[in-house]
């Protein structure tokens, strides 16, 4: 794989991961009977999503300085 094909993989990775995020949160509104368990799960999903996918927008940035 070459750097520019790394470097773009980072980016949409990291993309990819903050649309999830905004979508789960955008399913706490649309969803008004949601359980105690599914609101746990939910907010652990988004909160390592939100984490993993700022840490590949950060790899994304580093890698570009580089080139």
């Amino acid at each position: 794989m070459s750097n520019n094909n790394k470097i773009r993989l980072q980016l949409w990775l990291g993309i990819s991961m903050w649309v999830y995020v905004i979508a789960i949160v955008g399913w706490f509104f649309i969803d008004d009977e949601v359980s105690r368990f599914d609101y746990f799960i939910r907010s652990v999903l988004a909160f390592i999503f939100a984490v993993r996918g700022t840490y590949a927008i950060y790899e994304w940035k580093k890698l570009r300085q580089r080139t």
